[in-house]
Parts: structure tokens; sequence; C-alpha cells
């Protein structure tokens, strides 16, 4: 169990922090790989608007992902914490939980 003096060191709260950040990158490259996947298996692409909704939500996704790890960097080292960079990333981390269950109910009809 972490004590309330270990979850406040800003050494811990950048390295967990950066793996959030690292884990959401991930999961935006799982997104594109599943409907790359997706586009790859349907040439005639049958839900072609829903379709390109989805990858400009992926591809807003990625853009707003990369300015949080701008701002994380911008952050680090300042003695400010990251709980509105914790807060913007539990947000797009929602985003993306729509986005992938709207993917999943195009790929599996």
């Amino acid at each position: 169990m972490k004590s309330i003096g270990s979850t406040l060191n800003p050494n811990t709260a950048t390295v967990e922090t950066s793996k959030k950040l690292e884990d959401f990158r991930k999961k935006i490259g799982e997104l594109q790989g599943t409907l790359t996947n997706y586009l790859n298996r349907n040439p005639t692409i049958p839900y072609l608007e829903e379709t390109r909704e989805i990858a400009l939500s992926i591809q807003e996704l990625r853009y707003k992902h990369k300015s949080l790890v701008q701002q994380f960097t911008d952050t680090i080292g300042t003695g400010r914490n990251f709980s509105i960079l914790s807060q913007k990333l539990r947000g797009l981390e929602s985003e993306s939980y729509f986005v992938e269950s709207v993917l999943q109910s195009l790929v599996k009809p």
C-alpha cells in the first residue's frame, strides 16, 4: 500500500503519468490497426461515412495525445503537479472508449 507521501513524490507522479501517456499511445495504435484491418478486408467499404468519421476521430485522438505529451514535457521539472494533465488524459480515454465501441460495432455488424 502506498503512503500519501509516495503518491505526492514528483518522480513517482512523473513515471506514472509517462506510463499512462505511453499506454494511451498504444491504445490509439490498436484503434488504428483495427480500422486498417477492417479496410483491408472490405475493399468496397460498406459504411464509408462512418468509417471516415472513425478515421477522423482516431486522428483527432492522436493529435490531442501529442498535445498532452508536449504539456507533460513542459511540466517536468517545474514543480507543478500533473492533476490537470491527468484529467485531460482521462477525458481522452473516455473519448477513445467511445471511438472503440463505434469501431467495434462497424467491424462486427
